[in-house]
């Protein structure tokens, strides 16, 4: 009787231990598999920032480049601009002159602020950017060509 019952104590033991080895072993797959998901998860939100950092590299680089030629653009028909008035002050009345002044420091500051932005790029912060420069640039136009209609009238 002792004999069985020690038998059934080891027994006993030893079917505790392959069950909770067992179990463990259940657990940590568990805890592996749901460790390997969350990495996953993490590589895959680094790898979506990147695109969208390459996206909008690749976005900065068009829209500074259509941006400086309409700049250069700009400059060269205020420089047109100034020359008329250099050559010909009487013609031009003191508020055309400031208006003519006033495009060029909006020129210069729309050029400063796209070399601002290149330093400190922000994909948070690009939509944004390009709003303001894009509704500035159109202000810069539209006030040109009033100025220049207003000159021929």
């Amino acid at each position: 009787m002792k004999k069985t019952m020690l038998i059934l104590a080891i027994i006993s033991v030893m079917i505790a231990g392959v069950l909770s080895t067992g179990c463990n072993s259940d657990q940590q797959k568990m805890l592996e598999a749901k460790q390997k998901v969350e990495d996953a998860n993490r590589e895959l939100e680094i790898a979506e920032q990147k695109l969208a950092e390459e996206k909008m590299e690749k976005e900065w680089a068009e829209y500074k480049s259509e941006c400086m030629l309409q700049i250069a653009i700009n400059d060269s028909q205020i420089e047109g601009l100034e020359k008329a008035i250099s050559l010909n002050k009487k013609g031009y009345n003191k508020d055309y002159i400031d208006k003519v002044n006033k495009l060029k420091a909006e020129n210069n500051k729309i050029r400063s602020r796209i070399g601002v932005y290149e330093e400190n790029k922000d994909i948070s912060t690009w939509e944004i950017f390009k709003e303001e420069i894009n509704r500035d640039m159109k202000s810069i136009v539209e006030t040109f060509k009033n100025l220049t209609a207003s000159n021929t009238d």
